[in-house]
């Protein structure tokens, strides 16, 4: 098993690496695991070859430390090359929608669903439903919270792209149905919408928070911040009140059924749902 921390290619931040040397390194990294798996195959230690004084990849230094292991080496005086944490660059998790705005084409197919000069369309990393994107500018806007009258247009297309994603989604299964919309306190900074299917069908779905995200008035719709921004010129949620609805009691967004006791029984009622829907019976 191999972790990568994923490299630094943010102009904005501190040491940004180029697109060109993030290949490079890429390229050497699986020139080294393809060669380091091949010897390993055939038995014989893995030996880096590097060129008089080239560092060591965080690679090669992985493989070394490996490579006592796997040769059961009993020479003690054999020193382990040391990763220092400070030798990597790695960014919160709350900002990587920013980087995938300012680099979409290194994203996978399975990854991004659709891109533009001005818009990210991508699949959710964990989908909360069967079908959940986030719709994001390229501009850099932090959230929801930033957002002035100047900003109605941008609301404007960024609705007008969310619906355009659901309804492709539509097209290839009718069953579906959408809601696009807002966190009214979003986890992750760069402004972005949810399209997500109302089935609410995923592992992915996993605690009371999660629901509550999306079926509480947490949730706000493209046409509510639209319509603030016209009254009122800027955003302000109350973090207390907001965060607070995120703790309600489970409650069926589709039936309003109040008897659910835990995300268990929540799963198996949205599965009769869904069943009921699929097979053509009234809800």
């Amino acid at each position: 098993v191999i972790y990568v921390v994923s490299p630094n290619m943010n102009p904005s931040r501190a040491d940004p690496l180029l697109l060109e040397d993030a290949k490079n390194s890429l390229l050497d990294s699986y020139r080294s695991m393809l060669n380091a798996f091949w010897a390993l195959k055939n038995g014989k230690p893995y030996i880096p070859k590097m060129k008089g004084s080239e560092k060591p990849s965080i690679f090669e230094m992985m493989m070394s430390s490996a490579r006592d292991i796997s040769t059961k080496s009993t020479d003690k005086r054999s020193k382990s090359i040391a990763i220092k944490p400070s030798s990597f660059r790695s960014e919160h998790w709350s900002n990587v929608l920013s980087r995938y705005c300012d680099y979409p084409e290194t994203l996978s197919a399975e990854e991004l669903y659709y891109h533009d000069d001005d818009f990210v369309i991508i699949w959710d990393k964990y989908p909360k439903a069967k079908k959940h994107l986030l719709v994001m500018p390229r501009k850099k806007i932090d959230g929801v919270g930033e957002l002035k009258r100047q900003h109605l247009e941008l609301v404007r297309n960024l609705k007008e792209k969310g619906q355009w994603v659901a309804e492709r989604l539509k097209e290839i299964d009718p069953n579906l149905s959408f809601r696009v919309g807002f966190h009214a306190i979003p986890s992750m900074r760069q402004l972005h919408i949810h399209v997500i299917s109302q089935d609410f069908i995923s592992p992915s779905l996993k605690n009371k928070k999660h629901w509550n995200s999306f079926t509480t008035p947490f949730f706000k719709e493209v046409d509510e911040i639209e319509n603030l921004l016209n009254a009122k010129g800027e955003i302000k949620f109350d973090k207390n009140y907001y965060e607070s609805l995120l703790s309600m009691p489970l409650s069926c967004h589709l039936c309003n059924e109040e008897d659910i006791k835990n995300i268990p029984t929540l799963k198996r009622h949205l599965e009769e749902h869904w069943n009921r829907k699929i097979n053509g019976l009234t809800e």
